[in-house]
């Protein structure tokens, strides 16, 4: 099963599943627009719903930031923005 990037009619796929909390896959090209500060802060709150898994406080954090991150990949990947 090969699984899409989020931005539509971008046409690149992995190979690799993607799992949850995230069920979204950006791709290189995207991934490059996203602004750098964005991207470290959804890595810092990755880290720490790694750290505390069980924490619902991190998880609703870390949700809500890669929600961000997909729509900001997805605008500029669109032209929106």
């Amino acid at each position: 099963m090969r699984f899409a990037c989020c931005v539509p009619h971008c046409g690149r796929t992995t190979r690799r599943a993607v799992e949850p909390p995230d069920n979204v896959w950006i791709c290189s090209v995207h991934w490059r627009e996203v602004p750098r500060a964005w991207k470290a802060v959804k890595r810092r709150a990755r880290a720490a719903l790694r750290r505390r898994p069980d924490d619902p406080g991190a998880r609703r954090r870390y949700l809500r930031l890669s929600r961000r991150v997909t729509r900001l990949a997805v605008e500029r990947g669109l032209g929106l923005s």
